[in-house]
């Protein structure tokens, strides 16, 4: 997954964890600004769908390598 779009869907499984139904809204902008307090970070906004909260990850959420998550685009 290296291109996401708003309203992208996708499946998010790990090891001993339940299995999360997320959708990508998009980015939280506020963070961004190191001179205004913020850390300088792009946060991506992910809807869970299988709870129905909103929640802020780093890029590197998606990496299995570094999580052991295994992460599957919905189609369609």
């Amino acid at each position: 997954m290296n291109i996401l779009k708003t309203g992208d869907r996708f499946v998010v499984t790990a090891k001993n964890l339940p299995k999360y139904t997320y959708e990508f809204v998009g980015f939280d902008m506020d963070d961004a600004g190191v001179g205004a307090g913020g850390t300088g970070c792009h946060y991506l906004v992910l809807k869970n769908l299988t709870d129905n909260t909103l929640t802020k990850v780093e890029r590197a959420w998606f990496s299995k390598l570094q999580t052991g998550r295994s992460i599957v685009r919905m189609e369609g």
